[in-house]
């Protein structure tokens, strides 16, 4: 008789390509086997759509844990809060975007200020890309490698959160 799996379920969604480069990039580093991880790319939208995509995903699957990395440059409606209250959906808002979350690790004088414009951020971050490319996991072990991102993450927030949950 088969044993059944003891890994705990999780769901995580992002908006695109590039987040779920990064996260796949994560979960290689920092996943101790505790957990299986499912990904998923919402294909990018608003991010009410991307909530309604891990929705749909949360009704066809069972997870125990939800998660929803996000932009955080437009807000939600308040069916979608609503939503994600009922499907106790945990949110991890990027502010104002993705790339910001990579430029707060990159630079040692990172500025919300400075960058707060979703286009601002894409712009800069492509400067640390040299023509590689931001959808490839592989880019990550280049431009963030395990060592700094370690160092970072006392002092990232969102990184923290994010390698607290896939370290697991």
């Amino acid at each position: 008789m088969a044993r059944k799996s003891t890994k705990t379920p999780v769901l995580i969604t992002v908006e695109g390509t590039t987040e779920k480069a990064f996260i796949d990039y994560l979960i290689d580093l920092f996943q101790r086997g505790g957990c299986n991880f499912d990904v998923k790319n919402a294909q990018g939208g608003s991010p009410n759509t991307i909530v309604e995509s891990a929705i749909r995903n949360i009704e066809t699957g069972y997870y125990i844990e939800k998660y929803v990395i996000i932009d955080g440059d437009i807000g939600f409606t308040k069916k979608v809060l609503n939503q994600i209250k009922k499907h106790k959906i945990e949110l991890i808002i990027t502010c104002p975007t993705f790339e910001a979350l990579f430029l707060e690790i990159l630079e040692t004088d990172f500025s919300i200020d400075k960058y707060n414009t979703s286009k601002k951020c894409k712009k800069e971050f492509e400067k640390y890309l040299k023509g590689l490319s931001k959808t490839s996991s592989k880019t990550y072990y280049k431009i963030l490698p395990k060592k700094l991102l370690n160092t970072k993450k006392c002092c990232v927030r969102n990184l923290e959160k994010i390698i607290r949950i896939l370290s697991r």
